[in-house]
Protein backbone atom coordinates (compact mmCIF):
# COMPACT_ATOMS: atom_id res chain seq x y z
CA UNK A 1 0.00 0.00 0.00
CA UNK A 2 1.30 3.48 -0.75
CA UNK A 3 0.59 6.34 1.63
CA UNK A 4 1.84 9.81 0.79
CA UNK A 5 4.21 8.31 -1.80
CA UNK A 6 5.70 5.98 0.83
CA UNK A 7 5.35 2.22 0.53
CA UNK A 8 3.99 0.69 3.72
CA UNK A 9 3.31 -3.03 4.05
CA UNK A 10 0.38 -4.26 6.13
CA UNK A 11 -1.29 -7.67 6.46
CA UNK A 12 -3.36 -8.69 3.46
CA UNK A 13 -6.91 -7.72 4.15
CA UNK A 14 -8.52 -4.50 5.13
CA UNK A 15 -11.79 -2.91 6.06
CA UNK A 16 -14.49 -5.40 6.82
CA UNK A 17 -17.95 -4.50 5.62
CA UNK A 18 -21.24 -4.27 7.47
CA UNK A 19 -24.48 -5.56 6.00
CA UNK A 20 -27.43 -3.17 5.69
CA UNK A 21 -28.68 -4.51 9.03
CA UNK A 22 -25.23 -3.91 10.52
CA UNK A 23 -25.07 -0.36 9.10
CA UNK A 24 -28.44 0.41 10.70
CA UNK A 25 -27.14 -0.89 14.04
CA UNK A 26 -23.97 1.21 13.77
CA UNK A 27 -25.99 4.33 12.96
CA UNK A 28 -28.16 3.66 16.04
CA UNK A 29 -24.92 3.64 18.06
CA UNK A 30 -24.20 7.11 16.69
CA UNK A 31 -21.57 6.10 14.11
CA UNK A 32 -20.65 8.86 11.65
CA UNK A 33 -17.90 9.75 9.19
CA UNK A 34 -17.77 6.33 7.56
CA UNK A 35 -14.57 6.25 5.52
CA UNK A 36 -16.30 4.35 2.73
CA UNK A 37 -19.67 2.69 3.31
CA UNK A 38 -20.23 -0.12 4.03
CA UNK A 39 -16.65 -0.48 5.38
CA UNK A 40 -16.53 -0.54 9.17
CA UNK A 41 -14.17 2.42 9.49
CA UNK A 42 -16.04 5.13 11.34
CA UNK A 43 -16.27 7.67 14.11
CA UNK A 44 -18.18 6.67 17.23
CA UNK A 45 -19.06 8.44 20.49
CA UNK A 46 -16.78 7.28 23.34
CA UNK A 47 -19.69 6.06 25.42
CA UNK A 48 -20.71 3.59 22.67
CA UNK A 49 -17.30 1.95 22.10
CA UNK A 50 -18.01 -1.02 24.40
CA UNK A 51 -21.22 -1.79 22.49
CA UNK A 52 -19.32 -1.66 19.20
CA UNK A 53 -16.65 -4.05 20.50
CA UNK A 54 -19.30 -6.48 21.78
CA UNK A 55 -21.07 -6.32 18.40
CA UNK A 56 -17.80 -6.96 16.56
CA UNK A 57 -16.86 -9.93 18.75
CA UNK A 58 -20.25 -11.63 18.22
CA UNK A 59 -19.41 -12.04 14.50
CA UNK A 60 -23.04 -12.26 13.38
CA UNK A 61 -23.25 -13.08 9.68
CA UNK A 62 -26.37 -10.94 9.32
CA UNK A 63 -24.56 -7.85 10.64
CA UNK A 64 -21.04 -7.92 9.20
CA UNK A 65 -18.58 -9.71 7.00
CA UNK A 66 -16.85 -12.57 8.79
CA UNK A 67 -14.68 -13.86 5.95
CA UNK A 68 -11.45 -12.49 4.57
CA UNK A 69 -11.98 -13.80 1.02
CA UNK A 70 -13.58 -10.65 -0.49
CA UNK A 71 -10.91 -8.31 0.84
CA UNK A 72 -8.05 -10.64 -0.10
CA UNK A 73 -9.54 -11.01 -3.55
CA UNK A 74 -9.67 -7.21 -3.98
CA UNK A 75 -6.02 -6.90 -3.04
CA UNK A 76 -4.49 -9.94 -4.71
CA UNK A 77 -6.52 -10.03 -7.94
CA UNK A 78 -7.64 -6.46 -8.64
CA UNK A 79 -5.11 -4.16 -6.96
CA UNK A 80 -1.87 -6.16 -7.27
CA UNK A 81 -2.81 -8.56 -10.09
CA UNK A 82 -0.91 -11.44 -8.44
CA UNK A 83 -3.63 -14.10 -8.52
CA UNK A 84 -6.44 -14.91 -10.92
CA UNK A 85 -9.97 -15.14 -9.55
CA UNK A 86 -9.82 -18.92 -10.04
CA UNK A 87 -6.64 -19.13 -7.92
CA UNK A 88 -8.23 -16.88 -5.32
CA UNK A 89 -11.22 -19.21 -5.13
CA UNK A 90 -8.83 -22.05 -4.29
CA UNK A 91 -7.79 -20.37 -1.02
CA UNK A 92 -9.25 -21.97 2.06
CA UNK A 93 -9.77 -20.21 5.33
CA UNK A 94 -10.28 -22.10 8.52
CA UNK A 95 -13.84 -21.86 9.77
CA UNK A 96 -12.77 -20.34 13.06
CA UNK A 97 -10.60 -17.31 13.61
CA UNK A 98 -7.26 -18.01 15.23
CA UNK A 99 -7.69 -14.98 17.46
CA UNK A 100 -9.24 -11.57 17.60
CA UNK A 101 -6.67 -8.79 17.54
CA UNK A 102 -7.17 -5.43 19.21
CA UNK A 103 -5.05 -2.35 18.91
CA UNK A 104 -5.39 1.26 19.91
CA UNK A 105 -3.56 4.43 19.13
CA UNK A 106 -3.79 8.14 18.61
CA UNK A 107 -3.93 9.54 15.09
CA UNK A 108 -4.93 12.89 13.64
CA UNK A 109 -5.89 14.22 17.10
CA UNK A 110 -8.39 11.37 17.55
CA UNK A 111 -8.31 8.20 19.62
CA UNK A 112 -8.26 5.16 17.37
CA UNK A 113 -9.24 1.57 18.06
CA UNK A 114 -8.53 -1.24 15.62
CA UNK A 115 -10.49 -4.47 15.78
CA UNK A 116 -9.38 -7.34 13.57
CA UNK A 117 -10.36 -10.87 12.73
CA UNK A 118 -7.16 -12.83 12.08
CA UNK A 119 -7.44 -15.92 9.87
CA UNK A 120 -5.21 -18.86 9.11
CA UNK A 121 -5.16 -19.25 5.33
CA UNK A 122 -3.74 -22.29 3.59
CA UNK A 123 -3.01 -21.58 -0.07
CA UNK A 124 -2.44 -24.43 -2.52
CA UNK A 125 1.19 -24.86 -3.59
CA UNK A 126 0.69 -23.11 -6.97
CA UNK A 127 -0.83 -20.07 -5.26
CA UNK A 128 1.91 -20.02 -2.62
CA UNK A 129 4.54 -20.12 -5.36
CA UNK A 130 2.95 -17.04 -6.98
CA UNK A 131 2.92 -15.20 -3.66
CA UNK A 132 6.60 -16.07 -3.09
CA UNK A 133 7.43 -14.88 -6.62
CA UNK A 134 5.63 -11.57 -5.89
CA UNK A 135 7.93 -11.14 -2.87
CA UNK A 136 11.09 -11.23 -5.00
CA UNK A 137 12.93 -8.39 -6.66
CA UNK A 138 13.69 -4.80 -5.77
CA UNK A 139 10.03 -3.65 -5.56
CA UNK A 140 8.07 -6.56 -4.12
CA UNK A 141 4.28 -6.54 -3.98
CA UNK A 142 4.29 -8.94 -1.03
CA UNK A 143 6.76 -9.52 1.80
CA UNK A 144 6.94 -12.35 4.27
CA UNK A 145 7.76 -10.72 7.59
CA UNK A 146 8.84 -12.37 10.83
CA UNK A 147 7.80 -11.32 14.33
CA UNK A 148 11.11 -9.47 14.67
CA UNK A 149 10.53 -7.65 11.37
CA UNK A 150 7.08 -6.52 12.48
CA UNK A 151 8.36 -5.40 15.89
CA UNK A 152 11.16 -3.33 14.34
CA UNK A 153 8.79 -1.96 11.65
CA UNK A 154 10.73 -3.02 8.57
CA UNK A 155 11.69 -6.02 6.45
CA UNK A 156 14.30 -6.02 3.67
CA UNK A 157 14.32 -2.23 3.73
CA UNK A 158 10.53 -1.99 3.37
CA UNK A 159 8.40 -0.24 6.01
CA UNK A 160 5.86 -2.35 7.89
CA UNK A 161 2.78 -0.49 9.17
CA UNK A 162 1.93 -0.51 12.86
CA UNK A 163 -1.41 -2.22 12.14
CA UNK A 164 0.68 -5.39 11.62
CA UNK A 165 1.27 -5.52 15.37
CA UNK A 166 -2.33 -6.73 15.79
CA UNK A 167 -1.26 -10.18 14.66
CA UNK A 168 1.54 -10.43 17.24
CA UNK A 169 -0.36 -10.12 20.50
CA UNK A 170 -3.73 -11.83 20.37
CA UNK A 171 -6.26 -10.67 22.92
CA UNK A 172 -9.76 -11.80 23.70
CA UNK A 173 -10.57 -8.81 25.88
CA UNK A 174 -9.73 -5.15 25.70
CA UNK A 175 -9.30 -2.27 28.07
CA UNK A 176 -8.77 1.14 26.53
CA UNK A 177 -8.51 4.49 28.20
CA UNK A 178 -10.19 7.08 26.00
Amino acid sequence: MERDQERVFTPIGGGLQATSKGMAFLRRLGATDFESEPDIRLMLPKNRVDEMITWFIKRERTMREISMIREMSEELTQEMDILTQMEMNALKEKEHIRFLGFGSGYQHKKNKIRLADIYDVHPPKLVMNKLVAASKGPNPHVIFASRDDIEKGSCRGEKIGSVSELILTPKQSISIKL
